[in-house]
């Protein structure tokens, strides 16, 4: 298989839609670079980066389906796992040179400003979650293009999956952002009106003479227990739902040090943090500094539903080419 690897990269490399693909790549992220040194983290420079790999692995792989490539290889007595491994190694040395000619520029430029509230250990892992999607955006192509003969049939089941992993990935994202807490304010000159005074104390306006009380009621479109725990785990092994939260934690880190956010409310209010009873009112956004330090906390585990995904398609993808007839 080693000398197929070398092959295709001898090829690969040479043509010109990888010069054209590094290029671009060079040119995304020092944009990129720029423009998050002076405004932040742009989530936009990344998913480019990602799309221009599963574009390069498409027409690059597809090109086998049309010239005969494969057919030369099955007469010359190669095994087809072997042709699918040295397809698949080749095309994801091309992605990750890609992906380093975009991510060095991009990371390095805006460190300064995107990484300011947050450590380099930290910031590195950003960058290999991300190098992680390219992976599996590039076993993606791969698999479709080696299984599926005809290349536009194979650009639109790409199409058509990204399409998918967007569309989940939004409604998992709606539902696991929903309040555990909806808040409400009532007022009244009277101040025997009022109900649930023992949890919700109720306080005097001396500026307009009414009494008003703050209360709070728990959202029945929450999603919490076992169901919480499914989305959460679909949403961290679908691609664009790990970019869409790489996007909001940059957003927090560029804001507040989203650990050192939770440290000191947890110090200055442990009682916050003893009980997650449902009926616990929600103080001082405890629930959303929870959240978020959940979420910086799990990144870790990013790579693993990533790489684990990528093998199980690579698998697939192995066992339906053993079964394509090729002509």
């Amino acid at each position: 298989m080693v000398r197929l690897v070398l092959t295709n990269l001898r090829y690969l490399t040479f043509e010109k839609i990888f010069l054209a693909a590094a290029a671009a790549a060079v040119l995304l992220g020092v944009r990129g670079g720029m423009v998050g040194a002076e405004y932040g983290w742009s989530t936009e420079y990344p998913i480019f980066a990602v799309l221009l790999t599963a574009a390069v692995t498409l027409l690059n792989c597809g090109r086998e389906n049309t010239d005969g490539t494969l057919r030369n290889r099955l007469t010359l007595g190669y095994r087809r796992p072997a042709i699918f491994g040295s397809f698949l190694i080749s095309s994801l040395i091309c992605s990750t040179v890609i992906y380093l000619l975009f991510s060095v520029p991009f990371f390095l430029i805006a460190k300064d400003t995107v990484a300011r509230n947050m450590s380099g250990g930290r910031y590195l892992l950003f960058w290999a979650v991300i190098l992680c999607i390219v992976v599996l955006v590039t076993v993606g192509s791969v698999v479709l293009t080696m299984c599926i003969p005809m290349l536009p049939v194979a650009a639109v089941a790409l199409l058509a999956a990204a399409i998918g992993f967007v569309a989940s990935a939004e409604y998992i994202n709606r539902a696991l952002s929903e309040s555990k807490y909806i808040y409400y304010s009532v007022s009244s000159p009277n101040k025997k009106d009022f109900e649930n005074t023992d949890k919700f104390p109720v306080e005097y306006d001396e500026e307009f003479g009414w009494y008003y009380q703050t209360a709070c009621n728990l959202n029945e479109n929450y999603v919490d227990g076992a169901k919480r725990e499914v989305y959460t785990t679909l949403l961290l092994a679908n691609p664009y739902g790990q970019l869409a939260n790489i996007n909001s934690m940059m957003r927090w880190y560029f804001d507040v040090d989203v650990l050192k956010q939770y440290e000191e409310l947890k110090t200055a209010k442990p009682e916050l943090f003893e009980d997650d009873s449902e009926d616990e009112q929600d103080e001082f956004g405890k629930s959303e500094v929870k959240a978020a330090y959940n979420e910086v906390m799990r990144l870790v585990y990013y790579p693993v539903y990533t790489l684990a995904f990528s093998a199980l398609l690579t698998v697939g993808g192995i066992l339906v080419f053993r079964k394509r007839n090729i002509n």
